[in-house]
């Protein structure tokens, strides 16, 4: 799905060990979050039954193409919000949720220490406006979420202030059953079954709020490509 990717999924995804593998991860999410969904919300519009065609992994972006049609940002307030709670799940609960899994003590069969060669235990961040980087990633995110949605918006830093103070996530609550495959070799080729049916009843049920709603319609997005 990913152009120019030389490592393994579960490397970039999991396990970064050096900064190429950091700045390949960003890239990805750059192409997820302003590429390829925006791409996807406007292939549904054009023809709702492409999902049908298309494998699991665009199953996996309904989620995103519905959240797109039904909650798009009207204002800069929007835009930082929803810049706030990818942070939050990027630098926070995906790490939170890794060492539940692989607490850092963990132990492969062997016996030896899961975290260990290049395999580098993180740790979460929290939150901190002062901190230029996190709020760099604030601002840029905003902007790029504001124009995959065609939306002008002006940039207020009192706003964004205003905005993030007001803004609290609840505790982290670890998904207890949630796999994280630890090599290339764990991550499931096939769907799950019960999964593929429930997105396929989602849908159809987003198929008809369509055909309800035509304001639903007038959601074209712009994608944004990345250049360096």
């Amino acid at each position: 799905a990913h152009g120019h990717m030389d490592f393994p999924l579960c490397t970039l995804r999991y396990f970064p060990s050096n900064i190429q593998h950091t700045i390949q991860w960003a890239r990805n999410q750059f192409e997820d979050l302003f590429t390829r969904r925006a791409e996807d919300t406007n292939k549904f519009l054009r023809d709702p039954t492409f999902f049908e065609k298309e494998g699991m992994e665009t199953w996996e972006m309904l989620n995103l193409v519905k959240m797109s049609l039904k909650e798009p940002p009207h204002c800069w307030q929007d835009c930082v919000g929803w810049a706030r709670k990818l942070w939050e799940r990027l630098f926070c609960h995906d790490i939170l949720q890794l060492l539940y899994n692989y607490p850092p003590e963990h132990e492969t069969n062997s016996g030896l220490p899961f975290w260990s060669g290049s395999k580098r235990c993180p740790h979460q961040l929290q939150f901190d406006y002062n901190n230029t980087t996190h709020k760099n990633f604030i601002v840029f995110a905003s902007h790029l979420f504001a124009k995959t949605h065609r939306l002008l918006v002006h940039e207020d830093e009192a706003t964004t202030f205003q905005v993030l103070l007001e803004l609290h996530f609840p505790p982290f609550q670890p998904h207890k059953g949630m796999h994280i495959p630890a090599t290339d070799e764990e991550i499931p080729t096939l769907p799950n079954q019960t999964r593929l049916e429930e997105l396929k009843q989602e849908w159809g049920k987003l198929k008809e709020e369509l055909e309800r709603d035509s304001d639903l319609l007038s959601g074209h997005m712009e994608p944004l490509y990345f250049e360096k």
